[in-house]
């Protein structure tokens, strides 16, 4: 009769050097927490953990047990946990290089009694931060909208920007597949990272290992002298990529999400790629200087 092994034995048995694990609940959730704690404290360096409905008590077992050696976190496929617990990961992982989750509320990023990022190895950012404030303030508290927002803002690009060792900043929404295994995902383009100036975009002015950045969303409120700067101060920046520009010169195509072709051939000028993401487009990236040719086949966008 053979004798079956159970994971945590296969692991000290047959894997004794494995680092890295990817868990679905469908597996059992005593069965994950049965991994989590037998894996030795110190080994545990990558984990993802791939079921959309896995409790946050396996989450946090995991930050007691392996929060001193986690390197990278793939919480990308749970809607609801990531929101609560990704903000632990910042605070208790020092050897964190690499975090993935779907999205988190600005609330702990923003709120002064916050515990401190010990994550200094950080190396790339893969989160979209809600910048909606009804999820936590009551609406008829707000106050000015404007105001705050600009205040908050900055205080969220205060924190990203003590990650000097970022390399990839990547604030667009993951998408997640629910019940029905259809891939969806619902984007606040009026609630995201706005990356301007005027918002606290210079608080990131550090950022000189920045290669990457990809944002959510059109309203991003980002103008020329806004690139500028980020050619300036992101020398080592190559690509940067969204779902377009300001609405301001959305009618110059006749489309919505479509870059500006000013600031793509700023950034080109600058050999950075730069271009657009959106459904119905392709998704190379667009350098105006490097066309050779434009065929017009209707009048409807003039």
């Amino acid at each position: 009769m053979m004798d079956y092994l159970t994971l945590p034995e296969l692991r000290a048995k047959v894997w004794p050097d494995l680092e890295s694990i990817k868990m679905h609940s469908i597996f059992g959730i005593e069965n994950v927490l049965r991994v989590i704690e037998s894996w030795p404290i110190g080994k545990l360096h990558n984990t993802a953990l791939l079921n959309r409905r896995i409790p946050g008590r396996c989450i946090e077992r995991l930050l007691e047990v392996h929060s001193g050696s986690l390197r990278e976190v793939d919480l990308s496929h749970i809607q609801e946990a990531p929101r609560k617990w990704i903000h632990r990961f910042l605070e208790l992982c020092p050897s964190l290089e690499r975090v993935k989750c779907q999205a988190i509320n600005m609330q702990p990023l923003v709120e002064e009694d916050r515990p401190p990022w010990v994550c200094d190895r950080l190396q790339e950012w893969a989160i979209y931060i809600d910048m909606d404030p009804r999820s936590f303030i009551p609406p008829g508290t707000l106050g000015n909208p404007s105001e705050r927002q600009e205040k908050w803002c900055r205080r969220v690009f205060e924190r990203l920007g003590r990650l000097r060792q970022l390399r990839v900043l990547d604030l667009r929404m993951r998408a997640v597949r629910n019940r029905d295994g259809i891939w969806s995902f619902e984007p606040k383009e009026s609630q995201q990272l706005h990356l301007s100036l005027q918002m606290g975009l210079g608080e990131l002015g550090r950022l000189h290992k920045l290669k990457e950045v990809y944002f959510q969303g059109r309203q991003t409120l980002m103008r020329r002298n806004d690139v500028q700067w980020m050619v300036e101060h992101w020398v080592n920046l190559e690509k940067i990529q969204g779902n377009g520009f300001s609405t301001r010169r959305e009618a110059f195509a006749g489309k919505k999400h479509v870059w500006d072709w000013e600031y793509c051939r700023m950034f080109g000028e600058h050999h950075v790629k730069a271009g657009s993401e959106s459904p119905g487009y392709p998704s190379n990236y667009l350098n105006p200087q490097q066309i050779e040719r434009l065929t017009v086949t209707s009048d409807e966008s003039f």
